[in-house]
């Protein structure tokens, strides 16, 4: 996936959500446009966005709240080209997502310019009470689960779930293992207003492109008539050479610095090799580790390779599983870092990830492997730094 830099400046979104039969309705198959023509908001539906929710460090303020999302939304990036709008409050920021690129072909294909305006289809709909819910989208149905503070997770689905889908949705909610009833669908209420968002990106339309150009135009001419002032200082040679003698002074001072540094960096390579000599991943509590922090059902562990602290494994997942629901788990171990997705050509049940394993285990060792995961006969413990592939059985059935 090819990660799209978002800009650098928000966008605000004062007006109220938009009515959808006054606004263009996007759809996987194509835009419904609105009588009023390019001026009308876009609604996109739920099936075009994804959501996530951020709980944002206590003590930050307008500019490093924004700051904290570019950062995390950087290292998220769902579409090779990402758009997306965001609201916070309370300590809580909400991020919907859509692909930009798609949005600009079909305002294409219809005639219509580039969407000012855009939001989610959820935010069009008025806020129901804390709990699980089920709500027909403009194609499809999206689960949601909502708390005292707002949205706290929320899913889509093209057709009504099943009990298991339902069931492995509630369980990535947090809710306690056991069946939970589906709920019925129903239409949510629309909205007559709302809070205002936060758009984190836009693309430059025609006559913006104009007026950066004046601005760089004028900003150059301010510059040339600033260098005017400046020749006075050309005569100041006195002060010019003492600030050459010390920064010759610096160099020298720097000199043996950089020298310890660049040593460093030629020991570094031993540094590490000694490292994993003297602290091996173990094994058999890594494979502990990760039975404990995969979802259970129906998952299958096909492959793991470790070499040195760098691991990748291959698991298959159920059908209809959320990928992001097992990276979050991982993620939440607290042993594994910088866990990526590499992608996997064929089957769409199939997740490859690749991490780098901690110096050191999130807790206690314990006592023997998991019963539910069974573990091969022998596994080689890593001695000439050659990886290892060890094939699994599923983790619980």
């Amino acid at each position: 996936m090819r990660a799209t830099p978002l800009s650098q400046t928000f966008r605000s979104y004062w007006q109220p959500p938009p009515r959808l039969e006054s606004s263009h309705v996007h759809v996987r198959d194509g835009v419904q446009v609105a009588p009023a023509g390019g001026r009308a908001a876009h609604v996109l539906a739920r099936s075009l966005c994804r959501f996530r929710r951020y709980d944002l460090p206590a003590g930050l303020n307008e500019g490093q709240i924004a700051a904290y999302l570019k950062v995390q939304l950087l290292g998220w990036q769902p579409f090779a080209q990402s758009d997306a709008v965001a609201r916070w409050q309370d300590g809580v920021a909400w991020v919907w997502a859509w692909d930009q690129a798609a949005l600009l072909e079909r305002c294409r294909s219809v005639g219509l310019p580039p969407p000012g305006r855009v939001y989610p289809e959820t935010l069009a709909c008025a806020r129901p009470a804390p709990g699980l819910h089920l709500f027909e989208a403009l194609e499809g149905v999206e689960g949601e689960w909502w708390d005292a503070q707002g949205l706290r997770a929320s899913r889509w689905w093209m057709q009504t779930p099943g009990e298991g889908e339902w069931a492995l949705f509630c369980r990535s909610c947090g809710q306690p293992p056991g069946p939970v009833p589906l709920p019925p669908r129903r239409r949510a209420a629309l909205l007559d207003a709302g809070p205002a968002l936060q758009r984190l990106s836009r693309p430059r339309l025609p006559l913006q492109r104009l007026a950066a150009g004046l601005l760089a135009a004028g900003l150059f001419i301010l510059i040339a008539f600033s260098a005017a002032l400046l020749r006075d200082y050309l005569s100041l040679r006195g002060e010019t050479r003492e600030l050459e003698a010390r920064s010759q002074a610096v160099s020298e001072q720097a000199a043996g610095i950089v020298a310890a540094r660049e040593q460093t960096l030629r020991l570094l390579p031993a540094l590490q090799a000694f490292d994993q000599a003297v602290n091996p991943v173990p094994v058999l509590l890594l494979l502990g580790h990760l039975t404990e922090q995969l979802p259970s059902t129906g998952t299958r562990v096909e492959e793991l390779q470790l070499q040195g602290r760098s691991l990748r494994l291959k698991l298959r997942m159920p059908a209809g599983a959320s990928r992001a629901a097992f990276v979050s788990a991982l993620e939440n171990g607290g042993w594994l870092a910088r866990l990526r997705e590499q992608p996997e050509a064929g089957d769409p049940d199939v997740l490859v990830l690749v991490a780098e394993v901690g110096p050191r285990a999130p807790g206690p060792a314990p006592a023997a492997p998991p019963a539910a995961a069974p573990l091969p006969q022998a596994v080689p413990l890593p001695g000439d730094g050659a990886a290892e592939v060890i094939p699994l059985e599923p983790v619980n059935g």
